[in-house]
C-alpha cells in the first residue's frame, strides 16, 4: 500500500516506498490447470496414460512382430518421455520474492524447494518483456517461468563479470515492485 503525502507548501506528491522495503513481496506461478484441476486427477491421468502407453506398444510390438526387448525400450523412453511433460507441465512451480535488496527464484516441487537464482538488485541491469530481448543479448538465459516464453520478462543482471538473463513470469503487480525498488536502488 503506498501512502500519499502532500505538503501545503508545495503541489508536489511524495510517494512513501518505505513500507514496501520493509516487507518482502512473494508470488507463486503456478502452471494454469485446464483440463486436471487437482493433484489427484494428474495422478490419475499420469497412471492411465502409462497403461495406455505400455498397452499401445505392446500390441503394436505383437503386430509387427518385434522383440520383447525392443518393446520395453521403447516402453520405457515413451514412459519417461510422458513423466518429464508429466512433470514440467503440471508439477512445477516459481516462487518469486522481492526483498529490499534482493529479487530471488525458488523452484517448487510438491514440498520441496531449491533456490534458482537470485541477485542483489543494484546488479540487475536491464528489466524489459522477453519480446524486446535481442537474440545474443543478456549471456546465459535461465529458464525461470511457465507458460509462453513470449509472456515472460527478461532480468539481465551482472554476476562476476558476466551477464545473465532470468526469463520469468512475475505478474503486473511484482514487475511494477521491482521497478520501483531497483530504481531507487540504483541511485542510492
Amino acid at each position: 500500500a503506498l501512502l500519499w503525502l502532500t505538503f501545503s507548501h508545495a503541489n508536489t506528491i511524495i510517494v512513501n516506498m518505505e513500507e514496501q522495503r520493509q516487507r518482502p513481496y512473494t508470488e507463486f506461478a503456478e502452471p494454469v490447470r485446464k483440463v486436471f484441476r487437482s493433484d489427484w486427477m494428474v495422478l490419475a491421468a499420469a497412471l492411465f496414460g502409462a497403461g495406455f502407453i505400455i498397452l499401445i506398444v505392446s500390441y503394436l510390438g505383437t503386430l509387427i512382430g518385434l522383440p520383447g526387448l525392443v518393446s520395453q525400450i521403447v516402453s520405457y523412453a515413451l514412459l519417461l518421455l510422458f513423466g518429464l511433460l508429466i512433470y514440467k507441465k503440471a508439477l512445477v512451480r516459481f516462487s518469486y520474492r522481492l526483498t529490499e535488496r534482493m529479487f530471488v527464484v525458488t523452484h517448487v516441487v510438491g514440498k520441496k524447494e531449491r533456490a534458482e537464482a537470485q541477485t542483489h538488485l543494484t546488479a540487475i541491469t536491464k528489466i524489459r518483456p522477453y519480446s524486446a530481448l535481442g537474440q545474443d543479448e543478456g549471456g546465459k538465459r535461465m529458464r525461470l517461468y511457465l507458460g509462453k516464453k513470449e509472456d515472460s520478462t527478461a532480468i539481465s543482471y551482472r554476476v562476476g563479470g558476466q551477464e545473465r538473463t532470468m526469463l520469468v513470469s512475475i505478474s503486473d503487480a511484482m514487475k511494477e515492485r521491482l521497478l520501483a525498488q531497483w530504481k531507487s536502488a540504483r541511485r542510492s
